[in-house]
């Protein structure tokens, strides 16, 4: 990657940037494409996007992708990590979770922590590639409906410093 920029297979130039309120409709549309009925909501992202940093993968002025981060007690929270379908298996995902490990180490944080759905085999692979391991497992812990619907791994790692 350089200066925020990221090259696809294709030759396509693809920058990662902050996202801010005016992405809002373009976060809402790759949540649908992503997650369907588990998307989250146009009230759920207004609120976590003033303490959440949003880093979005905009080619050509589509979003392909956005990860959200926060920094809490020394520990990178990875809240959300998301890559549009048509931009998959181009590893664009690699390369927002090292943007998103990078920031943890230059704010100092000494861990990193996520949840993803025990059945997510391309994300859990992907975490495993950059050494998070799994911590335990969170039963119920995604909902459909308001009823239990899916368990979680939480995974973390620990953060070099270099």
């Amino acid at each position: 990657m350089k200066n925020g920029m990221i090259s696809l297979p294709d030759g396509r130039a693809v920058e990662v940037r902050p996202c801010t309120t005016g992405d809002l409709e373009q976060i809402l549309l790759l949540e649908r494409d992503c997650f369907g009925p588990d998307a989250w909501s146009r009230e759920f992202i207004m609120q976590i996007l003033p303490v959440g940093l949003f880093l979005g993968l905009f080619c050509g002025g589509e979003m392909a992708g956005y990860g959200v981060l926060t920094i809490r007690r020394g520990t990178l929270h990875i809240d959300n990590l998301a890559v549009k379908s048509a931009y998959r298996r181009m590893h664009l995902g690699s390369h927002l979770l090292e943007v998103m490990l990078w920031i943890g180490r230059k704010n100092s944080c000494q861990d990193a922590l996520l949840q993803v759905e025990t059945n997510n085999r391309s994300a859990l692979s992907l975490y495993e590639k950059f050494g998070f391991q799994k911590v335990r497992k969170l039963k119920h812990y995604y909902h459909r409906h308001g009823q239990p619907a899916g368990d979680a791994w939480e995974m973390g790692k620990v953060l070099d410093q270099d």
